[in-house]
Order: structure tokens, then C-alpha cells, then sequence
């Protein structure tokens, strides 16, 4: 069994600095035009985007390839409609969508290098 020699030592600059890795989730309430951008890091996780109505175009911005990794998922649920839906952040983005009905799961899936797969339910 391994035992730390003492309490672990973390300052404040530490845990800003480690935050952002610790949670994937995210939650979003966005208005048409916006563009919002997943959690850069290589863990996976979900994104709840619940707007106040139907918008007319969003973009997602998926983690750049510097910070993720092949296996990662992420998941999106989008409560309201989306008329023109934008997925970016990939050279390719297979099944790529262009809008979203309501209450849509979107399942993006990093299957290679710049290249994930998109998944609608």
C-alpha cells in the first residue's frame, strides 16, 4: 500500500490551474449568432445547451486536437430548435449536421487525428 509522505500542498494558483480538468460537463444557455466552445481538455463529458427558444443559427466549437484525445466523447442535448446548427473545431467531422429539433442528442465521438464522428438521437 502506498502512503503520501504528508498532506498534499496545493495553492490557489494549483487549483485554477487544474479546474478546468476536472469536469467536462458543461451547461450553456446561448442566443442565436453565439458560439460557444467545449471544455478544451481530453476528458470526456456532456454540454447542456438550453436556450429560451428556437435559434436561428449556434455554433459548437469541439475541443482543438492539441487537447483531445482519439475515444473522447462528448455529448450535447439541445432543448429547443436550431435552425442552422454549426459543429466546428475538426478537419473532419463525419455526419456532420447542420441543424438540431428539439430535445436532440448529439454524440461527437473522436475516433483519429482531427477526425470525429457525430452521432444524432
Amino acid at each position: 500500500m502506498l502512503r503520501a509522505a504528508g498532506p498534499l500542498a496545493l495553492t490557489s494558483a494549483d487549483a485554477v490551474t487544474i479546474a478546468p480538468l476536472l469536469d467536462a460537463n458543461q451547461a450553456f444557455s446561448p442566443t442565436t449568432g453565439q458560439t460557444i466552445t467545449l471544455t478544451k481538455n481530453n476528458l470526456d463529458g456532456a454540454c447542456a445547451i438550453t436556450s429560451a427558444g428556437t435559434l436561428a443559427s449556434l455554433t459548437i466549437t469541439l475541443p482543438d486536437e492539441s487537447v483531445s484525445r482519439i475515444n473522447q466523447s462528448r455529448d450535447i442535448w439541445i432543448s429547443q430548435a436550431i435552425t442552422t446548427l454549426t459543429i466546428n473545431g475538426a478537419t473532419t467531422i463525419i455526419g456532420n449536421v447542420t441543424n438540431s429539433l428539439a430535445n436532440a442528442w448529439i454524440t461527437c465521438k473522436k475516433v483519429a487525428a482531427n477526425t470525429w464522428i457525430l452521432r444524432v438521437s
